[in-house]
């Protein structure tokens, strides 16, 4: 039996968590990581060295440290600290999840320029001078680019990319449903959930007032019906995409050539 619950506003009692990947496609959240840097930065970048080479493509040092830069500023403008040991595990981990990112990126890029999935050069610029047009002038848009260390150039690619595998994901997950019977389903594990844990105290000897009673009651269907089928959307698109993201990472052929 579900015990009623009141008209306060309620958070599902069992949520369920997602897989998430790894992957950093909104280039807008990639400049905004950081909102300053090397003041009076280069307008140019070198590229550097070879990192890594994915499917005869090669990766290079210099984009690499300038994002890796630019999260690291990121965190630093947030509060966290860098120094010690602590702050080694951190900029290693960064290291680790950039490259990761950079060949999954390449690895989808390809992937979706082989399926026919990328934009035209209208659809880029239509991009930029979208972000473009957040600043009061040009000047201020570049110093912003140089700033974050970017070149235009660099930005114009992060665009491609980004609308490439976005594109190639919606093509992926176009198939991706949720059942009212999966709905349902959920529903009642947040019900059985709920009596577990309200058993549990009464087990423990705990008195619980109808006041607290009613507060451990999972809300009415109804409420969270819609709440519920967004998250199994969710769960379902990020595991297919997962799931296609490993398999295509592992059909290709990847060469690091620096050391991890």
């Amino acid at each position: 039996m579900i015990t009623k619950c009141n008209n306060n506003e309620r958070s599902l009692i069992m949520t369920k968590k997602f897989s998430k990947l790894i992957i950093i496609l909104s280039f807008v959240l990639i400049l905004a990581a950081c909102s300053g840097g090397n003041e009076g930065g280069n307008s140019e970048f070198e590229l550097g060295d070879p990192i890594a080479s994915v499917n005869g493509v090669t990766l290079h040092e210099g984009p690499y440290e300038r994002a890796v830069e630019r999260i690291l500023l990121g965190y630093q403008q947030q509060g966290i600290t860098l120094d010690g040991e602590n702050g080694e595990t951190v900029k290693e981990r960064v290291h680790k999840q950039i490259l990761d990112q950079m060949i999954q990126i390449e690895v989808l890029t390809q992937e979706a320029q082989n399926l026919g999935f990328t934009p035209t050069d209208s659809e880029v610029q239509a991009e930029l001078d979208s972000f473009k047009g957040q600043y009061g002038s040009d000047e201020e848009y570049n110093n912003a680019l140089s700033e974050n260390l970017f070149t235009e150039e660099e930005f114009r690619k992060i665009i491609f990319e980004d609308i490439s595998v976005k594109t190639l994901f919606d093509e992926v997950v176009a198939d991706v449903s949720v059942t009212e019977e999966e709905v349902e389903d959920y529903y009642l594990e947040i019900v059985q959930e709920a009596q577990q844990q309200l058993d549990a105290l009464r087990a423990d000897g705990q008195e619980l007032t109808q006041e607290q009673i009613a507060m451990m009651a999972p809300p009415f269907f109804e409420e969270v019906q819609e709440d519920i089928y967004n998250q199994l959307m969710q769960q379902k698109t990020q595991e297919k995409q997962m799931e296609y993201v490993n398999k295509l990472m592992e059909d290709s052929e990847i060469e690091m050539l620096i050391e991890e």
